[in-house]
């Protein structure tokens, strides 16, 4: 017969698996209402890591507000899904910014996203993008 006391010890040991760095995320994470941190580029369907402060937030009423790191951005965009499909951005794109170039195309026109695993992915018409963290 198992002790109560053994089966709570292996069942923390378990729990604390996901004791990381990174946040808990809710599988029903969609993209709205959220604040998502860009953590790199897309190229060729592999992602690599950038540097930078950038995020973006996609307010449900159709509002999109953020930084690239060095300039702020708002605008407005439209999707034909919740946690993955197209997407449409209209004046999100600053005129002018060095500091995020790979952020500046995908915000320039048509995209799609994909939400899973806590990260979401921006994929512009030319097949490269970003990917961002699920923030708060």
């Amino acid at each position: 017969m198992r002790s109560p006391r053994l089966a709570g010890v292996f069942a923390a040991a378990f729990l604390c698996v996901a004791c990381g760095d990174e946040p808990i995320v809710d599988p029903g994470l969609t993209l709205t209402d959220n604040r998502w941190e860009v953590r790199g580029v897309v190229a060729g369907g592999e992602r690599s890591p950038a540097p930078g402060a950038g995020y973006l937030f996609f307010a449900g009423d159709g509002t999109l507000t953020g930084s690239t790191g060095c300039e702020e951005v708002s605008g407005r965009y439209t999707k034909d899904g919740v946690a993955g499909g197209r997407i449409h951005f209209t004046g999100a794109a600053p005129a002018t910014s060095a500091c995020a170039p790979d952020l500046v195309r995908v915000l320039a026109g048509d995209a799609t996203f994909q939400v899973r695993d806590g990260n979401l992915e921006l994929i512009g018409a030319r097949g490269d993008g970003i990917w961002l963290r699920f923030g708060g």
